[in-house]
């Protein structure tokens, strides 16, 4: 059950003068190199370079020499059959809050994220990224609640329940932990959730959308703007990403970008590089 409280917002987020600065940011997740790495302000990437191996101390020392504020990768509405705490003999139902596979990425799964046998697993992987020395969680599949909702119709409530509870988890350990929702825009409404977050990334706001590219669909990027608004004036940083290899767009994105108040990175389809020019 939900409390009448959402946990995690009694404590306070991050000072904006540590996130508030970055002006830049770049994105990658899949076979990251940390000598390749650009010098930037903010760097999200996966604490793992296989989905196994977390990153060493090198690495993570490399990585900071490069940026300042690293985000850490971590699925909230789903388990991952590569992680490290995934167990031989699971299945759908065994754990009982592990759900179906997830048909468009293999090896992931949809799970009962308000369970709290997940919030502890969450917990203890949040644990680990902050060992490693992140300064931040890159929360993916935040939007989850949108599967269960037709049968669960608490689902929305419990996905922001759950970031609550791990902003309060993280933040006793280090009180400025950065808490970054990805594609979490349709959360953005409820204003005690917004004053636990740091900031929110959405991918594909103006081109990408329909493939490298393609513009995206004018009525989908004004659905996200106004989404996303309450964040802009909030003063939580808005990240976003798009896929496209043409010049003028991606001028014509990061001005964009800039008139909405919003940091932009261009970046590979499967954010398994960082493009010459980020």
């Amino acid at each position: 059950m939900v409390g009448a409280g959402l946990l995690g917002c009694s404590s306070q987020p991050p000072a904006p003068s540590r996130w508030q600065q970055v002006d830049r940011f770049v994105c990658q997740l899949q076979n990251l190199d940390p000598a390749r790495v650009p010098n930037t302000d903010l760097l999200i990437t996966d604490p793992t370079q296989d989905g196994r191996t977390p990153l060493s101390a090198s690495e993570m020392a490399r990585l900071k020499s490069k940026s300042p504020l690293l985000l850490g990768y971590l699925s909230l509405g789903e388990a991952e059959n590569y992680r490290p705490y995934w167990q031989k003999g699971w299945r759908p139902g065994r754990p009982a809050w592990l759900g179906p596979s997830n048909p468009e990425w293999g090896g992931n799964y949809k799970v009962h994220y308000w369970d709290p046998a997940w919030h502890r697993l969450v917990n203890q992987n949040a644990d680990e990224i902050i060992a490693q020395g992140f300064d931040g969680l890159f929360l993916d599949v935040v939007d989850a609640w949108e599967f269960w909702e037709a049968r669960r119709p608490q689902a929305k409530k419990e996905m922001i329940h759950l970031v609550g509870l791990l902003a309060e988890h993280t933040r006793r350990q280090k009180p400025d932990f950065g808490i970054f929702l990805n594609g979490g825009d349709g959360l953005l409404q409820d204003q005690r959730l917004l004053e636990c977050i740091t900031g929110v990334v959405k991918e594909e706001m103006f081109f990408g959308l329909g493939g490298d590219g393609q513009a995206s669909p004018p009525e989908f990027t004004r659905d996200c703007q106004a989404r996303l608004k309450p964040a802009v004036q909030a003063g939580k940083l808005v990240l976003s990403i798009d896929y496209t290899n043409d010049p003028g767009q991606k001028r014509q994105a990061r001005e964009n970008a800039r008139k909405a108040g919003y940091l932009e990175f261009i970046g590979a389809r499967n954010l398994d590089r960082i493009p010459a020019d980020p």
